[in-house]
């Protein structure tokens, strides 16, 4: 053995022994380290291009997060009897329905809403109070140049569920069906081209699209089920700083599933404010329009 294989071989036991006293000591070895997430975020995945395998969900419907999994399901005229709430018969009733039709217009290219949206949504809109699990939900559906779009949300999540009326979204393997459902997103989804923070700050120069196809297509982590795939957008990269004001915002947090005929799109209704969303329910999501339990008591 010559002195440079000499040289090599105590380096490495020199390397091993730190590695093995920082694993001792409960610490995490350098090459390992990375940024501790702040309470209420998640740890960072690595942005990559990897097609992950199922984890503890069997299907898509059981990966996908909250009411996500119910809100893509179409409910049926026999599943709305008794359920259908006038926009009228309330203050919070109206303010759902405009609150709505704003978020659709927010998230939806002009492009792809029917003629005269405002007036054509609210005609077709239908408030649904406890439709499932406690929420109320709204739904309205229309179509346009070829393609069905159906739109479910809570007072804090939406839904976006696109079909076209002849063939499938996407065929082929997973980077093949990423790839056509990133261009169909990028058709559909709206670019907002001055978003900024609560302190005024432009947090997307240069607008919205290309940061939302980056981390919702691009680095998304992407499960692979029998029934399709869901993807995840990529979480808070916390070594850029100019992505924690961007974090609070719709169009940063927006995942996606398909099974190759329809392509659904679902994000938290968030606008940089302070709220730390989830997909968890809330008493917001609960009473969006109909009157809290205690008041209906007191009718």
């Amino acid at each position: 053995m010559n002195s440079q294989q000499v040289r090599s071989m105590a380096i490495g036991l020199v390397v091993a022994a730190c590695v093995r006293c920082a694993l001792h000591a409960g610490e995490t070895p350098p090459q390992a380290a990375k940024s501790a997430p702040h309470a209420g975020e998640s740890a960072p995945h690595d942005h990559d291009h990897e097609t992950l395998p199922p984890a503890s969900a069997k299907d898509v419907g059981s990966a996908l997060p909250g009411p996500v999994a119910k809100l893509r399901s179409w409910p049926t005229a026999q599943q709305q009897a008794g359920k259908v709430v006038q926009p009228d018969a309330s203050r919070s009733a109206l303010r759902a329905k405009r609150s709505s039709i704003g978020w659709i217009q927010k998230v939806i290219d002009p492009q792809w809403l029917p003629d005269s949206p405002e007036e054509a949504l609210g005609s077709k809109l239908v408030l649904l109070e406890k439709a499932y699990d406690g929420f109320d939900t709204s739904r309205v559906e229309w179509e346009k140049e070829g393609y069905r779009f159906r739109v479910s949300q809570t007072a804090t999540v939406f839904y976006l569920d696109v079909a076209p009326a002849e063939g499938k979204i996407a065929v082929g393997d997973v980077a093949a069906k990423r790839k056509a459902c990133r261009e169909l997103a990028s058709k559909f989804v709206r670019d907002v081209l001055d978003a900024r923070s609560a302190d005024e700050t432009r947090v997307a120069v240069g607008g919205t699209k290309p940061i939302l196809m980056r981390v919702s297509f691009e680095t998304a982590k992407v499960r692979v089920f029998d029934d399709g795939i869901v993807a995840e957008p990529a979480t808070l990269d916390l070594k850029d700083k100019s992505d924690r004001p961007r974090w609070s915002f719709w169009w940063r947090r927006m995942g996606w599933w398909t099974d190759g005929q329809t392509l659904g799109l679902f994000t938290l209704k968030t606008e940089g404010g302070a709220w730390r969303a989830g997909y968890g329910a809330t008493r917001s999501d609960q009473e969006w329009f109909s009157p809290p339990a205690a008041d209906k008591k007191s009718q």
